[in-house]
This record gives structure tokens, sequence and C-alpha cells, in this order.
């Protein structure tokens, strides 16, 4: 289950994302690490990871 943490941080990281006109090709929940990944750029070279906490981990 997603955390009022990650939620909020996800919100925030996708509105600075498209205010920096960058495209958001994957925004997903993966359930089994408890984690949100987003994936951003062009070519989806920027990767990003929330965990439970609300940390922000780039992969």
């Amino acid at each position: 289950m997603i955390s009022n943490e990650q939620a909020v941080k996800a919100c925030i990281i996708a509105q600075f994302l498209t205010d920096a006109r960058l495209i958001i090709t994957s925004f997903r929940y993966y359930q089994g690490k408890e984690i949100i990944f987003i994936e951003c750029g062009i070519g989806g070279e920027i990767g990003l990871e929330i965990n439970t906490q609300g940390d922000v981990k780039i992969v």
C-alpha cells in the first residue's frame, strides 16, 4: 500500500518534472518492493525511486 509520504512526494516530483518540461514515460508502484518508480526524459534516461518514507533515490 502506498504511504502518505510516498503519495505526496510523488505528486511534488511529478509537478516539478512537468514544470521542467520533462516527459514522464513511466509511473509505477511496485508492490513487492513498496516503491514508486518514475521514469522520465526523452529516452527514459532519468529514473527515480520513492520509498515508503518518501525518500527519493536516483537510479
